[in-house]
């Protein structure tokens, strides 16, 4: 096209995204947002009422591939142990990514033409919050390139602009790597895309002198590697990495584009909806309801710090007390656990329960 070579990936299989759109209300606000969940339905449906005559032979292939179509959806984060599981995880993971993204385009050509206002005119980009979306780099890339007809340098700019990524894993479990000869027979463009990325990586780094053991760690596709971590991409072809995990050789190559914040806690959700009587009671001390808008409102409760004016806390004790036989004392200790259990969190989870029973057994018995 115009005397260039372009890419044209032929795809060996072929499934729709349906859209289930669910509004999700503000707080105090009429206004409300869309959030769709997809699921993979079949390319090509089997109807009896449109074809009566269908051949038995071709009815039970299309049973089969309406079964193999929704499973794609039918189950979150498949267990990856063996090959078919790695193999439904990848299909998974590009299919969310792949549906998103192509709605967000979609809906981004229906009101605009000129591709360099999406910064501005698209504010619901994902900001990928750990490995499983890792995916969309290379997507957003093939859409902007093979569809769109962007050049390399002018999709990647656009790419370093709306994209932002998150992660505070710690451990190698949790920093996913997919096997690359699986990438290559599932989505071999997008290997492509990772392949030029890794290009034009090296070059940079070979001219700033970078040491080839750094190169081989912070690589995207390292040579004979069997597995590809594709959250290499992040800091070079994004808009900010924020981080709380070890990356240091990252950081002394692109300190600017390096952010350090934590998760915070949503109050609508947590404090308003899950416990009203908290609520009310946070609202009676600081005498307004509007430090559910501005949280700065809630260092006033500093005031109501002395133990006889946080009676509140007393009702935790009574609940604990009338539904599980447990009674404790007011200036009890608590050392929760909060996250769910996970396989590859345990070698430092287990630890954590297991410092906690300690804490009980050490106890005086009058406490227990």
């Amino acid at each position: 096209m115009n005397g260039e070579k372009h890419k044209v990936w032929v795809p060996g299989e072929m499934v729709e995204a349906v859209a289930y759109d669910n509004p999700i209300p503000g707080h105090g606000t009429r206004i409300t947002i869309n959030l769709p969940l997809w699921a993979a339905k079949p390319s090509n449906q089997f109807d009896l009422l449109l074809n009566p005559f269908f051949p038995i032979g071709d009815y039970i292939n299309s049973v089969v591939n309406k079964q193999r179509a929704e499973t794609i959806s039918n189950v979150l984060y498949p267990d990856d142990h063996s090959h078919q599981g790695k193999e439904l995880r990848l299909k998974q993971q590009f299919f969310f990514v792949s549906a998103c993204l192509q709605d967000i385009i979609r809906r981004f050509k229906k009101a605009h033409s000129n591709f360099d206002e999406l910064p501005d005119k698209v504010h619901c980009f994902p900001f990928l919050k750990d490995t499983h979306p890792s995916l969309s780099i290379a997507e957003i890339m093939r859409i902007l390139i093979d569809e769109e007809h962007f050049g390399w340098n002018k999709a990647r700019d656009l790419v370093c602009i709306v994209f932002f990524f998150t992660t505070y894993s710690v451990v190698a479990e949790g920093l996913e790597k997919i096997p690359v000869d699986l990438l290559g027979s599932l989505l071999p463009r997008h290997l492509q895309v990772y392949e030029k990325c890794k290009f034009n990586f090296s070059k940079l780094k070979k001219r700033i002198g970078l040491d080839y053991n750094r190169l081989s760690r912070v690589s995207i596709v390292e040579e004979g590697a069997v597995k590809m971590p594709i959250y290499h991409i992040f800091p070079s072809i994004s808009g900010g990495f924020n981080t709380t995990a070890g990356s240091l050789d990252f950081y002394e190559l692109w300190p600017e584009n390096f952010q350090f914040k934590t998760n915070g806690v949503t109050r609508c959700r947590w404090i308003v909806v899950s416990n009203p009587s908290l609520c009310a009671l946070i609202s009676k001390w600081l005498g307004t309801e509007t430090w559910i808008r501005n949280t700065d409102l809630l260092t006033r409760l500093r005031d109501y710090s002395s133990p006889s004016q946080l009676h509140f806390s007393l009702l935790f004790f009574y609940y604990l007390h009338f539904h599980s036989y447990c009674f404790l004392h007011h200036s009890s200790h608590f050392l929760p656990q909060p996250p769910s259990i996970h396989y590859f969190l345990s070698y430092y989870q287990h630890p954590h329960c297991s410092h906690s029973l300690q804490h009980l057994h050490q106890l005086p018995s009058h406490f227990l």
